[in-house]
């Protein structure tokens, strides 16, 4: 279930995109692509959560939170997107597929520079800035103190689910965005307040690796490509 956003994304990406290319048609392919596609991972929680049976929340009022919630996550990452692909189109449109003709402005190197710092901006930066309220899925099993019959709990007890929740309890390398470090049982039933630059290294490093994993399935696609005759 895992790939129907992202196919059904692309698909209705290139949907609307098909033909001459257009910034316009790029720019709204883009936006509602990232909408439909979240909001399609959206929905699918909700629906594995059903089935699992995991989960003491009715399905409807766990779906609508999940879509409404997800409806803003994938706007607004429709419209960075966009800055993103604008921004490129502007400096370096011979680096985006079908893009219109343009004026090189940057080097491919400056364009990498700039990419960076952004990134390293948004990540240590702008993440700071992120509620922490419960999203919708933290919020269907969240504590409610207006209805006490309510289990605050998520349990399965497939012997396989639980190994795989102790290993990553014990391994997972920055749990809650923090560096790992040891805690009595005392000092796991408080509240720990996480540091700020620890979060900012965290989505920091996540960006990188995400981007070193994207870098190393596009070269290993360019290299298994036929030649074109």
């Amino acid at each position: 279930m895992a790939l129907v956003p992202s196919y059904l994304g692309y698909f209705l990406y290139r949907t609307v995109t098909t033909g001459p290319f257009s910034s316009l048609r790029a720019y709204i392919g883009t936006v509602l692509a990232c909408v439909i596609a979240v909001e399609a991972g959206a929905i699918l929680v909700p629906i594995q959560a059903a089935l699992s049976g995991v989960l003491a929340v009715p399905f409807s009022t766990f779906l609508i939170t999940m879509v409404g919630v997800h409806f803003l996550v994938g706007l607004i990452e429709g419209l960075v997107t966009v800055a993103v692909l604008g921004y490129l189109q502007q400096v370096r449109p011979d680096i985006v597929i079908d893009s219109l003709p343009g004026k090189v402005r940057l080097s491919r190197k400056a364009v990498l520079i700039t990419l960076a710092v952004f990134t390293i901006i948004t990540g240590a930066g702008i993440s700071l800035l992120a509620s922490d309220l419960p999203d919708g899925l933290e919020w269907s099993y969240a504590e409610r103190p207006d209805q006490p019959e309510f289990k605050a709990a998520v349990s399965n007890k497939d012997p396989r689910i639980v190994a795989v929740d102790n290993f990553q309890s014990k391994y997972s390398l920055m749990p809650d965005y923090s560096i790992r470090t040891p805690v009595s049982a005392k000092a796991a039933q408080q509240e720990t307040k996480i540091s700020p630059g620890w979060t900012s290294f965290a989505g920091v490093a996540g960006s990188a690796v995400t981007m070193a994993v994207i870098w190393l399935a596009a070269w290993f696609l360019r290299k298994n490509k036929p030649s074109e005759t």
